[in-house]
């Protein structure tokens, strides 16, 4: 399966900052066999700018490939994304 190597936490704008204090994420990453991602929000929130703006940053995270027979494979993974705002 593939690995997360580079995943850094999503920023939020500060314009959106009070109307958020936590977010669960379910987010369908579609992972290339060059370990570039896109993402695709599962559970998106009410607010489509933060939408665009989470969509964005999570494709910008780059994975180890899934393998078969020892060659990079193209792959989709799930995962579930807490942040968390303090």
């Amino acid at each position: 399966p593939p690995k997360a190597l580079y995943h850094p936490k999503p920023h939020i704008p500060q314009s959106l900052l009070p109307d958020v204090k936590e977010i669960v994420l379910r987010v369908k990453f579609y992972i290339g066999k060059d370990g570039s991602a896109r993402a695709v929000l599962l559970n998106p929130t009410p607010n489509p700018h933060l939408n665009a703006i989470l969509q964005k940053e999570l494709s910008e995270w780059k994975f180890f490939p899934a393998t078969k027979d020892q060659k990079p494979v193209d792959s989709t993974l799930d995962m579930e994304i807490k942040i968390r705002i303090e």
